[in-house]
């Protein structure tokens, strides 16, 4: 049953002036309805006294205007004014009838327990105090005689009633009390409990916490020890075969995959995998990079692509290779010099619950891993043009050589302080600096003969045989002897190229004489007269003959 709001006690926000609240509307019930049955009664028991119906009264508007204040939620007040009031009665009383001997003085002990009830223990302790020093006065009142105090003998009703009352409204606050006190247990036995689970919770939380921050350093040492190894790695091959191998030991994957991509991101090679499990084409595995959802959405979007697989996938159903029994697999883009270069699929037969920051940390490997690729690539296109160029520079070398010794072959013979050249090189001599390309020794005879080649740019560019009786070469003499022809060949070099710029100068100069005489003149007889004198002056020849080329000829032709 519903009553209106004005026939409850009001809510408050917080819990305890809800119930204070409830016990002042409870007390104020009770109270008024005494006053009532007092009201009722008093024209049998005092018919006359006006005094009786003033108090009586008083009492009325007093329950009235706490039970307002009540209403207007000004609750301490309306319990200060109650307890107050409610106590001054019983003194009053008390000072008109029978003083010390009252059955007022009893009443009292009801507003200490409200007091109590209402205003907690000080409050109740000190309206305890007070009329403890109220009862003192009255009795000294009554002993001086200051006031006159007329001892009245009540009606036995009143006898019976008035410590009835005070029993029963004691047994009722003593309740409300109580069941304070039970609400205010249940309320904190609910509160352990919340307490316990919400450390429950927060153990939980801080177990998933620890593990969380376990797994993420377990993954930052995997990428670090990723890092470290594949930055020593600059051969391709060996690069993918590690990068598969450590994904497959240092995180929860059971099978590792790398796609390669054309420049066009149309196709898509299989390229290295797991060793245990090949791929059912063979190493070459190619197809179109839009036949699969996994390559296509990681290449598309360059962000990872998760897949939870409840039924495994049969390898004639997927482009991508699976492995049997595989439950979770992620597939990253491989990103570096601002193009996709390929992807990296991982799987494993467990349900894998990555977090966000997990799966970040994988893309960071990734991207690792696509950097260290572009570099190997990098240094093995830069490895063959440099063998490119060593290669086109020995060439040059060789033919420039030859063409240089192909003139004159020279070769000289210090013996006895002196330096002669010879008619005729040692060919054994420069066969064996060509075939060995190091330091050669042999003994003859009790002679050391030693052979060493003259290298430039690993080219060999002569020889050097020296002997000496008697005599057992050291490694200091190895090296003084590689030092010095390392510097002979640098000096042979540089005297070829200043003979070369000669001879090119030489060259330039006589071509420009001769363009500076043919542009002396317009006549055609004088200009090929003097392109043919200087051409046969320069190059020494014994006869040169000049034909042009007639209309006539032209035209035949």
């Amino acid at each position: 049953m519903k009553f209106p709001h004005w026939l409850t006690s009001p809510q408050f926000e917080q819990e305890q002036k809800t119930h204070k609240a409830r016990n002042l509307f409870n007390t104020l019930v009770t109270v008024f309805a005494v006053e009532i049955v007092c009201t009722a009664i008093i024209p049998v028991i005092f018919p006359e006294n006006l005094l009786v119906w003033i108090f009586i009264g008083s009492a009325i508007i007093l329950t009235i205007g706490c039970y307002f204040l009540l209403q207007a939620r000004r609750l301490r007040l309306a319990s200060i004014l109650f307890c107050v009031l409610l106590g001054a009665i019983p003194f009053i009383i008390a000072l008109n009838n029978n003083g010390v001997d009252s059955f007022a003085i009893q009443i009292y002990t009801i507003v200490v327990l409200i007091a109590g009830l209402l205003l907690g223990a000080r409050s109740s302790l000190l309206i305890a105090i007070l009329g403890s020093l109220g009862l003192v006065g009255l009795y000294f009142i009554e002993s001086t005689g200051i006031i006159f105090i007329p001892p009245t003998s009540l009606p036995i009703f009143l006898k019976i009633s008035t410590p009835s009352f005070v029993f029963i409204l004691s047994a009722i606050l003593l309740m409300n009390a109580i069941r304070n006190m039970e609400t205010i247990l249940q309320k904190a036995r609910e509160n352990i409990t919340t307490l316990y689970e919400a450390n429950l919770e927060l153990q939980n939380v801080r177990t998933t916490l620890e593990q969380e921050v376990e797994n993420r350093t377990i993954q930052l040492n995997a990428t670090n020890a990723i890092g470290q190894t594949i930055n020593r790695i600059l051969d391709l091959d060996q690069l993918g075969i590690q990068v598969v191998k450590k994904l497959t030991t240092l995180f929860d994957f059971d099978f590792a995959a790398i796609y390669m991509v054309d420049s066009n991101n149309q196709w898509a090679t299989l390229r290295y995998t797991h060793p245990e499990i090949p791929s059912p084409q063979g190493d070459s595995h190619r197809f179109n990079i839009g036949m699969t959802i996994e390559l296509e959405t990681a290449l598309r979007s360059l962000k990872p692509y998760i897949e939870y697989l409840e039924i495994p996938q049969k390898a004639e159903n997927a482009k991508l290779l699976k492995i049997p029994e595989a439950r979770f697999a992620i597939t990253l883009p491989l990103y570096a010099g601002g193009k996709a270069i390929g992807a990296i699929n991982v799987q494993s037969t467990q349900k894998i619950a990555f977090s966000q920051q997990g799966v970040e940390t994988l893309q960071n490997v990734a991207n690792q891993i696509a950097i260290a690729f572009e570099n190997a690539r990098l240094f093995q296109e830069s490895q063959t043009q440099l063998s490119e160029i060593n290669r086109l520079n020995q060439l040059y070398l060789q033919t420039t050589w030859r063409a240089y010794l192909a003139k004159e072959t020279s070769a000289f013979q210090f013996s006895a302080g002196e330096l002669q050249e010879t008619a005729q090189p040692d060919f054994a001599a420069l066969e064996i600096a060509q075939q060995n390309r190091k330091i050669h020794v042999t003994q003859e005879n009790g002679d050391s003969f030693l052979v060493a080649p003259i290298l430039f740019q690993d080219q060999v560019l002569g020889a050097i045989k020296l002997k000496a009786t008697g005599r057992a070469w050291t490694t200091d003499e190895f090296a003084l002897i590689e030092a010095t022809l390392n510097q002979t060949a640098l000096s042979l070099e540089n005297a070829r190229l200043i003979l070369e710029t000669q001879s090119r100068a030489e060259q330039e100069k006589i071509l420009s004489d001769i363009s500076s005489q043919m542009r002396e003149t317009l006549d055609l007889e004088t200009i090929l007269q003097t392109a043919v004198y200087e051409m046969q002056k320069a190059l020494q020849l014994s006869e040169i003959e000049v034909h042009l080329i007639s209309e006539t000829a032209e035209t035949r032709e």
